[in-house]
């Protein structure tokens, strides 16, 4: 492994800032920044593209050298920098040994097709709900994750730390309204599941077997009431305790499982990786 030593001042250093600290540069330049050696690792397993890494070389532990090994070897450029560097890229509370710039996957909307379960995130604002209810997916074995406008940004530094890597292991889809999310998912013949409190039927009492989306809405208002007028299938989370309503990543998750549950006393084949 061949380590440059670049200064605080570098251009690269300097663009590795922007690109933590602003998501206008982030979407300017199609790239985003991962940090920690485990991160990187999965990036690099997945096939992401990772173009520059920069390490803290008096934290060059056996599994920060293997990761630097495996993105040089794909082509990156390894660089050594201060502390300081990677505290303010990464978390300035425990920062890593380890930043990288990566070039961001752009899945078109035909991935969905033959799709069999699929997460849709319609608002969500908080990363680390995103994060989780990505990770909730990937382990159900779900096949791909759609966003629309107004949703969190999946690849920024917290949702990305709140998936721990599941974000590299499944397609993400983004689409520009919700209209188009309901078109794109009828015409790929998956059925649409919205959570509501006022839904007539319980999650556990209707057949997710077959392809379906779980839809699940913004933190504070849900999903849209129009939005939830359109989905093919409406259910309640059944709950024996006095409480109104679940956290978003909590009531995504439950029903990413029913799913996962339901095909898999099914027989029905769901996707590993």
């Amino acid at each position: 492994m061949t380590l440059r030593t670049l200064s605080d001042k570098n251009a690269r250093v300097v663009r590795l800032g922007k690109l933590s600290a602003r998501r206008r540069a982030r979407d300017a330049e199609a790239a985003f920044v991962i940090d920690g050696p485990v991160l990187l690792a999965d990036a690099l397993t997945s096939g992401v593209t990772v173009t520059d890494v920069f390490v803290d070389a008096e934290r060059l532990d056996e599994r920060t050298a293997d990761a630097l090994d495996a993105a040089e070897a794909a082509g990156a450029e390894v660089y050594a920098v201060s502390p300081d560097v990677l505290r303010r890229a990464t978390d300035p509370v425990h920062p890593q040994a380890v930043a990288a710039i990566a070039m961001r996957p752009v899945v078109p909307a035909g991935t969905l097709a033959g799709a069999r379960s699929v997460l849709a995130l319609v608002g969500v604002a908080d990363p680390g709900n995103a994060g989780t209810l990505v990770r909730s997916a990937v382990a159900a074995g779900f096949d791909a994750v759609v966003v629309t406008p107004g949703t969190v940004e999946l690849l920024g530094p917290k949702a990305l730390r709140a998936s721990a890597g599941a974000l590299f292991a499944v397609p993400v889809v983004e689409v520009d309204s919700v209209e188009t999310l309901v078109a794109t998912l009828r015409d790929a013949s998956i059925t649409t599941v919205a959570t509501t409190l006022d839904a007539e039927v319980d999650l556990d009492a209707v057949d997710l077997t077959g392809p379906c989306a779980v839809l699940v809405g913004n933190e504070a208002h849900g999903l849209d009431a129009e939005l939830t007028a359109m989905a093919d299938v409406r259910v309640r989370i059944p709950m024996a305790g006095p409480v109104e309503s679940l956290n978003a990543a909590m009531a995504g998750t439950l029903v990413c499982f029913e799913v996962l549950r339901q095909r898999r006393a099914a027989g029905v084949e769901v996707a590993t990786r």
